[in-house]
């Protein structure tokens, strides 16, 4: 278990707007659906995947996020980047 305090705090503020980022692609994703819901079945199935790219795209970007925001730059003889 990791005990120390900074840690805590940079996953507390790189998780905010991430959680935001999903909230408001939950609600449009949710609007679209009630929006369309009157049309009929294809079309309600038409709009949930049309957002599947975008969901697919996300998972991508934050997965690189994650891989390039945890690759330690000292091995390339350059100055840190990260500054804690």
């Amino acid at each position: 278990m990791i005990k120390e305090r900074q840690f805590y705090q940079h996953l507390v503020a790189m998780m905010i707007p991430l959680v935001i980022q999903e909230i408001i692609n939950f609600c449009v994703q949710m609007l679209d659906t009630v929006m369309v819901g009157s049309l009929g079945d294809a079309t309600v199935s038409a709009v949930t995947l049309a957002g599947q790219p975008y969901f697919i795209f996300n998972v991508f970007c934050v997965w690189f996020d994650f891989c390039w925001g945890s690759y330690d730059f000292s091995i390339l003889g350059t100055e840190e980047y990260r500054k804690d």
